[in-house]
């Protein structure tokens, strides 16, 4: 009978052990549930934290980026508008040259044809003269024939 108690004591303690072993099993398992979710929820938290700071970052970036390519637009149309603006110069500076050189040599073109004119004039002024010297001799030259016929 002894042993009996014994034995149904030990069963008791063996079924205690045995409840007390799965209840603290079960507190396990819950505790690494409930620690699984926590690391889960802080793991999100880090994830859409670093997704933020990330898409803040890209954003940055891609306004550094339209600033720095306006800014190179910018200074290509100012280098292009100072070419332009240098090479219309020069178009107008040759125009210049050119219209000057045309004068100059319109001014040359009067001059020669006025010297041609004013020789053109002396050589019929001396022609005329000849001419008149010459009359005055054929008449000269008639009164001779007069004179040697008389």
């Amino acid at each position: 009978a002894q042993l009996e108690t014994a034995h149904k004591s030990l069963c008791d303690k063996n079924a205690q052990l045995e409840n007390s072993l799965a209840t603290k099993d079960l507190e396990l398992k819950n505790a690494l549930v409930g620690k699984d979710l926590e690391l889960k929820k802080a793991l999100a938290v880090q994830d859409a934290k670093l997704q933020k700071a990330l898409e803040a970052k890209d954003l940055k970036l891609k306004n550094a980026l339209a600033g720095k390519d306006a800014e190179f637009k910018g200074a290509l149309a100012g280098k292009d508008a100072e070419l332009k603006g240098a090479l219309a110069g020069k178009d107008a500076e040759l125009k210049g040259e050119l219209m000057e050189l045309k004068g100059a040599l319109a001014g040359k073109d009067l001059e020669f044809k006025g010297a041609l004119a004013g020789k053109e004039a002396e050589l019929k002024g001396a022609l005329a003269s000849k001419d008149v010297e010459l009359e005055k001799a054929k008449q000269a030259l008639a009164g001779k024939d007069v004179e040697l016929e008389k």
